[in-house]
């Protein structure tokens, strides 16, 4: 299908609160809009790049005969809880209609969780044959997807990586007025999953460790999950009274955001997302984290800026 003209129709997860899959959709419906192809998506909290937001009888028409469809997300194909069954059941059902009726899938940015069972991997292979191209973001999906289909699956950077240069733009585009902390800090990424119950007296070691070294922490909430992590980094680290700021994520500040993630001095992320933004702002980073995704950024695929541990 030629890109001029038509409609595609983008699923994920932008729109709910979460920076990387924010910047994954603004760049993708940037991209349609130049080239003259209106941007559908699933009705969500806020508008991003001046998309037409569909939900009930006409979401369901637009998924199944839009010219193009096009998922972007890298946990769409992830075992989260035993109703991503049911989601990637229904993808499958989707792709072979509109593969039925010739109309084109494509799947971008996405990694596979490829430790739950034989039968998640099954249906995960039968899915993503019968889309017209794969793009998987780390070499561990992409040499298994490979093996099951190797016509149109290949390995291709995150777009929030590949797409260094929109995103350094926005910082200037959408900054909101007023002035930033000049004090030396970083920018911790917050994420829930990343929670090791077995392991809390690293997290105090480290918090300890840096506010010794002279430096304030700004942790970068996106999910009420998140303030509960930060909350009991508070309770548990004394130090951290009058050096540290929450950030809270919002899209209207998304440019502020971005401005204070480049001048950070370095970065704590518990995030994928966290350690791409701190490599497109060439900022210095150190994964913490019990997370799959982050264990498969491999220094021989991304050129990485991360801190010795």
């Amino acid at each position: 299908m030629s890109n001029r003209g038509g409609s595609v129709f983008v699923f994920g997860y932008q729109g709910l609160g979460n920076i990387g899959d924010d910047l994954m959709f603004k760049t993708l419906a940037e991209y349609f809009k130049c080239v003259g192809v209106d941007v559908y998506s699933h009705k969500r909290k806020y508008l991003i790049a001046e998309e037409k937001m569909l939900s009930g009888f006409s979401l369901l028409c637009k998924m199944i005969f839009c010219d193009k469809f096009y998922v972007s997300g890298g946990n769409i194909f992830s075992y989260e809880r035993p109703r991503s069954i049911i989601k990637v059941v229904s993808f499958f059902l989707l792709f072979n209609f509109r593969h039925l009726i010739k109309k084109e899938t494509i799947v971008d940015s996405v990694g596979l969780n490829l430790r739950v069972g034989y039968f998640w991997r099954l249906i995960l292979v039968l899915t993503l044959r019968k889309v017209n191209e794969a793009y998987l973001r780390d070499n561990l999906s992409f040499r298994f997807l490979r093996m099951f289909s190797p016509g149109n699956i290949y390995f291709r950077h995150d777009r929030v990586y590949r797409n260094a240069k929109n995103i350094r733009s926005y910082k200037k585009q959408l900054q909101s007025p007023g002035s930033l902390c000049e004090d030396k800090y970083c920018i911790w990424f917050l994420s829930e999953t990343a929670i090791d119950k077995d392991n809390v007296d690293s997290e105090v070691k480290l918090i300890k460790e840096i506010v010794a070294s002279g430096y304030c922490i700004k942790f970068l909430v996106q999910e009420k999950s998140d303030e509960v992590r930060l909350n009991s980094f508070i309770n548990s680290c004394s130090c951290l009274k009058g050096r540290y700021k929450k950030i809270n994520y919002a899209y209207s500040e998304l440019g502020t955001i971005l401005l204070e993630i480049e001048r950070a001095d370095f970065s704590i992320t518990e995030r994928y997302h966290g350690a791409l933004l701190s490599e497109v702002f060439s900022v210095k980073w150190l994964p913490f984290s019990q997370s799959e995704k982050l264990n498969r950024l491999d220094v021989g695929d991304y050129k990485l800026n991360k801190l010795p541990l």
